[in-house]
Formats: C-alpha cells, sequence, structure tokens
C-alpha cells in the first residue's frame, strides 16, 4: 500500500484559483466530492491535510506548512506528501511532489506587502527546488522553472488542469435574459474575467475598447469585467480609476458572480477578451470555451496551450492588435462560429480525470 498525504490547505475557506484546483484534484483521485479525512483505494492511502483555523494567508501558510502538518503527518508513516497548492515545508522529511503552477511572485513582483513578496519570490521557489517532483500546469511554467529556477528538466511533468466542466453553450433564454437585464446589458458586449490586476492587462483591453468607439466599429457594444477589485487593497482598481476615468464610467463591473451567472455572461458575449501577460494556465479560457464564448487571448505563456485554435490571438502589449480581434468578433459571424466550434472540440483535451490519472502515474514513479 502507497501511503500518500495531500495537503488541502488550499481547499478551505473561500476559495482560490489555487483552492478549486486543489478540490478538483481531491475529488478526482478519490471519486468523492468532500475531503474524507482518510481514503484507501488500493494501492493508494490517501490521508488529506487540512485546518481551517490556519487559513491561507502568507504567514499562516508558512506556520502551516513547516510546524503544523509536519507534525501532524509524522504519526501516519507517510511515503510522500504532494502539495498541490502554495510549498512544501522548506526541510521536508519525506519524498515530496508540488505542483508548480506559475512564477508570478517571481516575475511579477506581488503588490500586497512584504510577507508575500518574501513568499512568492523567494520562499517559495526555494522550496520548489528541493522537491523530488515537480507538476507544471503548462509547457509554458515548465519552461520557466527551467529557466527561472534551474530545475533539473527531469524532475518535471506537464500535467493540464480543467475547469470546463459545469459550465454549458446551453442556457435557457430566460436566464440570459435575467443576467442581462440586472446588468443592463441591452447592446452587445465584451467579457473581461479575472482578478483586476496589471498583469492582467485591463487597461490596455480598455484602451482598445475605446479605438473600436472612435472608430465607430464598436456598435455600441460595452465591457463587462468579473473579478476581484482588491489586488494590492484595492490600490490598483483606483489608480486604473485614475488614469483612465471617462473610460471606466462606461464599464460594468460585475463584482463576485456565481458559476451559473458566469456561464450565463459567457453565453451571452461577444467574446472572451483576456489578453494577459502571463498566466500559469488560464481557466477562464476553459470556461468560455466550455460556453461556446469565442475567445480573444495573448500569444504569450501558457494561453496559446490552452487556447489551441479557438482563439484569435494577439499580441497583448498591442492595443491596436486587440482592438482589431473584438472588431472581428462584433462582425464576423461566420469566425464566431468556426471558434465555437473549435473551443467544443479543445475542451475534450482537459478533464479532472486526465490530470488525476497522470498524477497518480507521478506518484508511482516516486515509489515504485
Amino acid at each position: 500500500m502507497m501511503r500518500i498525504g495531500i495537503d488541502a490547505q488550499a481547499a478551505t475557506g473561500q476559495l482560490t484559483g489555487l483552492g478549486t484546483y486543489t478540490k478538483h484534484l481531491i475529488a478526482a483521485l478519490t471519486g468523492q466530492s468532500e475531503i474524507p479525512a482518510v481514503f484507501t483505494k488500493p494501492p493508494f492511502e490517501f490521508h488529506f491535510y487540512a485546518d481551517e483555523r490556519y487559513g491561507t494567508n502568507t504567514p499562516s501558510r508558512i506556520y502551516w506548512e513547516n510546524w503544523v502538518l509536519p507534525q501532524r503527518i509524522k504519526k501516519d508513516g507517510l511515503q510522500l506528501l504532494h502539495v498541490p497548492a502554495f510549498a512544501p515545508a522548506m526541510f521536508p522529511r519525506m519524498k515530496t511532489v508540488v505542483t508548480a503552477h506559475d512564477l508570478i511572485g517571481m516575475l511579477f513582483p506581488n503588490q500586497i506587502g512584504r510577507a508575500s513578496r518574501f513568499y512568492w519570490g523567494r520562499w517559495l521557489p526555494a522550496a520548489l527546488k528541493r522537491a523530488d517532483a515537480l507538476i507544471a500546469d503548462s509547457e509554458s511554467t515548465r519552461r520557466d522553472l527551467i529557466e527561472h529556477l534551474r530545475v533539473p528538466e527531469r524532475k518535471i511533468t506537464v500535467i493540464y488542469p480543467s475547469g470546463h466542466e459545469g459550465f454549458t453553450a446551453s442556457v435557457s433564454a430566460q436566464m440570459l435574459a435575467q443576467v442581462k437585464t440586472k446588468h443592463g446589458l441591452d447592446t452587445p458586449y465584451f467579457l473581461f474575467v479575472g482578478t483586476i490586476e496589471p498583469r492582467k492587462n485591463l487597461s490596455r483591453v480598455i484602451g482598445a475598447v475605446e479605438r473600436l468607439k472612435k472608430s465607430g466599429k464598436a456598435g455600441g457594444a460595452r465591457l463587462v469585467v468579473v473579478g476581484s477589485k482588491q489586488f494590492a487593497h484595492g490600490a490598483f482598481f483606483q489608480q486604473l480609476g485614475k488614469s483612465m476615468s471617462g473610460a471606466m464610467d462606461e464599464i460594468i463591473f460585475t463584482g463576485y458572480v456565481t458559476r451559473a451567472e458566469l456561464n450565463s455572461l459567457y453565453c451571452g458575449a461577444a467574446a472572451l477578451v483576456y489578453p494577459s501577460l502571463y498566466e500559469g494556465f488560464g481557466i477562464p479560457i476553459l470556461e468560455a470555451l466550455g460556453s461556446g464564448c469565442p475567445v480573444i487571448t495573448a500569444n504569450v505563456s501558457s494561453t496559446p496551450e490552452v487556447a489551441g485554435e479557438a482563439a484569435l490571438q494577439v499580441d497583448p502589449l498591442d492595443e491596436s492588435q486587440i482592438a482589431a480581434a473584438m472588431e472581428r468578433m462584433l462582425s464576423d459571424a461566420s469566425l464566431r462560429q468556426k471558434l465555437k466550434r473549435a473551443g467544443a472540440e479543445q475542451i475534450k483535451k482537459f478533464s479532472w480525470e486526465k490530470t488525476a490519472q497522470q498524477t497518480l502515474q507521478v506518484y508511482k514513479t516516486l515509489l515504485v
């Protein structure tokens, strides 16, 4: 029996992207939606470790990873520990697998504070290099690990997550009408999904919309933004508002929406505009494709891997390219249909079941 521990701390409290990944991976590994204390399925015996009392902020993470968790797993006689989010203990006492989602904290210095900059920029990279095996979310992340951390290529396995499950192109007309009415959407609109932070490139998307308006090609289309404004405690959003005050007045900021509401927003959109400067993976792309929503995304980092031929790819630094892609989505119905068909095929490449199966193979390789 292979006794494997999984650090499930990221799946406690309100889920972020890391928590969602952890939750879905565990569900796929065990066939259960809830996290059991121990789940036995030959030849694996899984032990799951989480405690809401310790939270997921930076000081809590370090304390959990290096003091609380090691004490809890010591008595269970584990052979391997998988940390699917955050970092392992700096000095692990057993074989360790870590999922490396990205190097955002290292390549894009975090604006939240010194503790986070230290954790994501120095602590996590140091811990990653100590792991026995790394799972990278994408080929792009694999290249970053090799280039920036000098991790030996043999230690890295690329395993894609998923994210389209639960999203459908078959949303009822009634639900779609309700969502549009709620947000005052009586004209075509583009959708932007993601935390409002510099890396997500919202400022250039806004600039592209302004270009369309000035050219007379916008057709009354508006921009709908679904995402938190709290990055850097809201400072970046305030800064963006000051620099683009006139344009910001025309944008619809929805804040948090339910999964069902987000699905409807995707279904009604002319396209998802997602020209992020850097992503470890890019789950909103899969959500959009699963909803039958055409996608405009960046031609850099991991997003071309996720979107494949089912999206228009643009230089994220070029507002004119973003604007041109948006104009094509508004004017070319045949292109939209082509991308929808391609999207339905593209999402077949991704599933949590595949993620779990390939992850199990990493465990076996280390333990056999």
